[in-house]
């Protein structure tokens, strides 16, 4: 029973140890130097704060709606985008208000963030699917993993809420209590057990595949690299067939793998996104032959045609009708998702790690992809996106490069003979 009850009490201290100034988000620290030098007055910030503020929930009100509220549904790739490009603008004002409270101990800001903390509570926490899908994070949009945890204790905290109780809202949800904060540590609403068995799931395959992807052997295609060259153009998609790779046994369907063209430094240069800041940071990579953006064991990266091309069969793909303005931003889209870890749940509904077909469906907001249910995830195969194509929405078949011969334009019945191989 005693060590019980010291671990009844850890956690009890440990859930009682959210204050004002440590908060719910990191570090702060190039916003409280602005705010100590005088280049960043706590008075313009609170009222900005205060009216994007307003902008941000009815985003996120709208993004919502998109989201189905029961095991049943598929959460859109542009409602998940659009999800987590608001939440980002959102932290990043609570960043500044944190920064306030680190600062000048300002209680408005202290009263404010708790404001946030409440919307939080009111927009995500009621949907578990979406709860569970923003707690697990997003690097790609510097969300941290359990920021919703973190901001539900903060408004539980009788540290943070009693000092300035008089100038918050009436409605402000939770109570705060060390009861309340006690029991949420150990509750959590199912989460606690639905993550570790989505983690437990995660590191057994991964297991698995690493342990299988290291009998794969390297092939050198200088032959499928020349091709590949000359038919690409930024944002192809190409499918992948490697039958000499073990792992290749264990994926339903003909093809394995699947990638996204994005371009040579020319290319990019030609269609105006050369200096984006997602594209920008990767410049040296692009520069030395990254042009293939892919989802492997090791995460997501920008591959070289040397590196890439390991394959017998190549399908490129292309999307029609893409306007300049979607094309660079689903360039943007794809380079903001480098160097994310890979998903070995193989679960389009969680961009916390992402897999090689999850990528395109992130990328690719506008197609209404083919996907299906196991296991409790959504998930595509690479058979799927080509099954996509075929449906007729918007992807047309460029080139298909087998290991004797390329052909340009390949019929859909020369392409669901190959599916059903």
């Amino acid at each position: 029973m005693g060590p019980l009850l010291v671990a009844l009490a850890a956690a009890l201290i440990l859930a009682s140890c959210m204050t004002p100034r440590r908060g719910y988000i990191g570090d702060t620290g190039v916003w409280e130097r602005r705010i100590a030098a005088g280049k960043l007055p706590v008075d313009s910030l609170l009222r900005s704060t205060s009216t994007l503020r307003a902008e941000w929930v009815a985003e996120a009100r709208l993004w919502g709606a998109h989201f189905p509220a029961g095991t049943a549904g598929v959460f859109t790739p542009r409602a998940i985008n659009g999800i987590f490009a608001n939440l980002q603008r959102q932290i990043h004002g609570d960043s500044l208000l944190q920064a306030a409270v680190r600062v000048e101990k300002d209680p408005r800001a202290v009263a404010s963030l708790l404001e946030s903390a409440g919307h939080y509570d009111r927009l995500y926490r009621p949907n578990p699917r979406l709860r569970r899908m923003i707690n697990r994070g997003n690097q790609a949009y510097g969300i941290p993993r359990g920021i919703l945890d973190k901001t539900h204790r903060y408004l539980l905290s009788p540290r943070v809420r009693k000092p300035v109780a008089a100038s918050l809202p009436a409605d402000l949800p939770g109570q705060a209590s060390y009861s309340e904060l006690f029991h949420y540590t150990f509750w959590r609403r199912g989460d606690r057990a639905n993550e570790a068995g989505y983690d437990l799931v995660n590191w057994f395959s991964a297991l698995f595949g690493n342990s299988v992807g290291t009998l794969n052997p390297e092939i050198r295609r200088p032959r499928e690299q020349q091709l590949l060259k000359t038919y690409l153009q930024p944002l192809d998609i190409i499918l992948v067939k490697s039958p000499t790779h073990i792992t290749d046994k264990f994926i339903p369907g003909f093809f394995g793998h699947a990638a996204i063209y994005t371009g040579n430094p020319e290319e990019l240069r030609a269609m105006g996104v050369w200096e984006l800041p997602e594209v920008a940071r990767h410049q040296a990579r692009i520069t030395a032959g990254g042009a293939f953006a892919e989802a492997l064991r090791s995460g997501v990266r920008l591959s070289t045609p040397v590196e890439f091309a390991d394959g017998d069969y190549f399908l490129v793909l292309r999307i029609t009708g893409l306007t300049e303005a979607e094309k660079q931003v689903a360039l943007a889209r794809t380079f903001r998702y480098l160097h994310q870890k890979y998903d070995f749940n193989f679960d389009i509904q969680s961009p916390d790690r992402l897999y090689c077909t999850e990528l395109i469906f992130l990328a690719f907001e506008m197609i209404r992809w083919k996907s299906h249910h196991l296991w409790d995830r959504e998930t595509i195969s690479p058979d799927e996106i080509v099954e996509t194509a075929l449906d007729g929405q918007r992807l047309l078949p460029v080139v298909l490069i087998g290991p004797q011969s390329e052909e340009i334009s390949p019929s859909q019945e020369r392409i669901r003979g190959l599916l059903e191989e």
